[in-house]
């Protein structure tokens, strides 16, 4: 069930919480802890779903005279004193008891233990909230949500992904509001049922994901979300640093994922992790897409996206290229270029890295401060800060926030042609959905 939180604290306020949730909810939970007294009141003759009733933090024998509205659903925290839940069961036979455990710090390393603990015959349904610290951590709650069949979520910036995939995890409640609440991980209603279509989730959804840091302005769950629209799929965002690659990849493979893009720091870092890769991107030394099927098979689809993109403007043969950076995306983008009949010259800050990355790929280099120094027709930016450089040709950012970036803005003002990144992302997203393609066989 999909549930929308009712927490006030006044009538007008929840009244209108509940009336905008309505048309995206099953049920309704009201904070019996937030609400003011008078609003609770007016609330259940307006109640049109099924309620919750939830408390924290008040005195549970108030709790009690609330329950003689009997409502269908009652959330209580798991250790309280088991004469009460007795007795709360005894008088309101009909109410459902949800077991609640809530740890606003970090999730328990034994949940196997914890679920043992809460067991308890009045409960008709376990939920365990619980602060996740890192992806990692929030995948194994989700992989302990499959194992036990109880309501598992993940609170904070790295649990989203728990709540979005809710009905995938199986989750008996999964909770949202009208509002955003990134505090605590919560995405919106609308978010949800329009960004992730979160009503066509089941156990059989095959999930994909963008790994990396950061990854906040991401075009990506936007674009596949998009594409994967007449399919049982979703994509969403994982916030994955290097070090946690391992753990997470492990994970992974132990949840119904399918897919997978990699943006930076992770191009390169990932290659160690990988069954087979591609031998394109072997050649390049960095992977961007990710396909799951009998292990990690690696792809670059920035390097054909971003020369596909270029074509639509500039022919490529001959073509000369300054190109700013020396990492994944530039390696990338530098070997199909020259693939393609491009001259290119790599330009850096520290000289000795575009110096190396050069050499690997059999073209030229040279330190950015001498950029001015070198004739181009295109200059292509992959640094991600921002550069204070007055181009004299055409210009391509691969970067798609901000649209127009200080480089480009400068570009056209000069009356140069402007490539967006955004039209990069797109060719190497269409490929990725191609390569993605044949988890579906």
């Amino acid at each position: 069930m999909l549930i929308g939180v009712i927490s006030g604290p006044s009538f007008a306020q929840a009244k209108h919480q509940m009336e905008a949730s309505l048309p995206y909810v099953d049920g309704l939970e009201l904070r019996l802890d937030l609400l003011a007294d008078d609003a609770l009141c007016n609330l259940k003759a307006l109640t049109p779903l099924p309620a919750i009733y939830t408390l924290r933090g008040k005195q549970l024998h108030q709790f009690e005279s609330y329950l003689n509205d009997e409502p269908p659903f009652c959330d209580i925290e798991w250790d309280t004193d088991p004469s009460l839940l007795h007795r709360i069961k005894t008088r309101y036979p009909s109410i459902q008891l949800i077991g609640s455990y809530h740890n606003f710090h970090t999730i328990p390393h034994d949940l196997d233990g914890l679920f043992q603990q809460m067991q308890n015959p009045h409960f008709t349904h376990y939920k365990i909230a619980a602060y996740a610290h890192s992806t990692p951590d929030m995948l194994r709650l989700m992989r302990f949500a499959i194992r036990s069949h109880a309501t598992c979520i993940a609170m904070g910036e790295y649990g989203t992904p728990s709540r979005i995939l809710g009905p995938v995890i199986g989750n008996a409640f999964n909770y949202a509001s009208i509002e955003e609440e990134p505090t605590l991980g919560r995405p919106s209603l609308q978010t949800l049922c329009q960004g992730y279509r979160y009503r066509h989730l089941n156990a059989h959804t095959q999930l994909f994901a963008l790994l990396g840091d950061p990854i906040a302005h991401s075009l990506s769950p936007a674009f596949h979300n998009q594409q994967f629209q007449n399919t049982n799929s979703v994509y969403i965002k994982l916030t994955v640093t290097p070090s946690e690659l391992f753990s997470t990849l492990s994970q992974l493979q132990q949840l119904p994922f399918k897919g997978l893009s990699i943006t930076r720091p992770l191009k390169e870092a990932i290659l160690p992790f990988l069954n087979r890769i591609d031998p394109t991107a072997q050649q390049i030394g960095a992977v961007n897409t990710i396909l799951i099927q009998n292990g990690l098979h690696g792809f670059n689809t920035d390097a054909p996206g971003a020369l596909r993109a270029i074509e639509k403007h500039l022919p490529l043969p001959n073509l000369r290229i300054a190109l700013l950076g020396a990492g994944g995306s530039a390696r990338a983008i530098a070997y199909e270029a020259l693939r393609r009949g491009a001259q290119v010259t790599l330009f850096n800050r520290t000289f000795s890295r575009a110096q190396i990355l050069a050499q690997s790929l059999h073209c030229q280099a040279a330190s950015l401060h001498l950029l001015d120094q070198h004739p181009y027709d295109l200059l292509i930016n992959t640094i991600p800060h921002d550069l204070s450089l007055t181009p004299t040709s055409a210009v391509m950012d691969i970067r798609t926030s901000p649209k127009e970036t200080p480089l480009l803005l400068q570009a056209k003002q000069n009356g140069h042609l402007c490539i967006y990144g955004e039209e990069m992302f797109i060719e190497q997203a269409k490929l990725q959905q191609e390569i993605w393609s044949r988890a579906k066989t």
